[in-house]
């Protein structure tokens, strides 16, 4: 079966070095999977198939030279059922929370509108682990202090990658302008 291209827009926030490694020792214990596929993220835009790349790299331009680079705070912890019922614990994010909104909505203005799923209020945040019944996330939760919040960060780019065949592939990157906001 042939899977469509899907594409994505994603932030890297942009860690100590110690806070990038037990997020990453956590999410290879409580999401191999996708650990192995993309490093920890902030999704802005959650795989749209209507859009060309050009088109969704004109808007993430935009948007990113409107927008000065900021901190953010990862400083707690939910878990939450996605689409299809797949269950996460999610890092929210406190500080800097409100930008990563503001460009989440800012995304889906125009063409990708009618890409956004309803009733899915955005809530900013890393996914950490997941698994396929609720009951199966407890070892996670357990280990919850392992990821020794709060978790500080920079948000200093947005990359657009493309997923295909179980295949990510980043296609864009672009910088958000010199200077901190909020």
């Amino acid at each position: 079966m042939m899977m469509m291209r899907m594409l994505y827009v994603l932030s890297y926030p942009v860690l100590t070095k110690a806070d990038d490694e037990r997020i990453e020792a956590y999410r290879r214990v409580h999401e191999p999977e996708r650990a192995g596929m993309v490093r920890a993220h902030v999704t802005l835009v959650f795989g749209v198939r209507l859009i060309e790349t050009k088109d969704l790299a004109s808007q993430v331009a935009a948007l990113t030279m409107q927008r000065p680079a900021f901190e953010v705070t990862f400083d707690r912890t939910e878990q939450a059922e996605s689409p299809g019922g797949v269950h996460n614990v999610f890092l929210l994010a406190g500080k800097g929370a409100l930008a990563l909104e503001s460009m989440h909505k800012g995304l889906y203005t125009g063409s990708l509108r009618s890409e956004l799923l309803p009733g899915m209020p955005f809530r900013a945040h890393m996914t950490v682990a997941t698994a396929a019944a609720r009951d199966l996330l407890q070892p996670a939760i357990r280990d919850i202090p392992k990821l020794g919040l709060p978790i500080r960060g920079l948000i200093h780019a947005l990359n657009i990658v493309s997923l295909e065949n179980g295949t990510l592939t980043d296609v864009g990157r672009f910088q958000l302008k010199h200077g901190q906001g909020d």
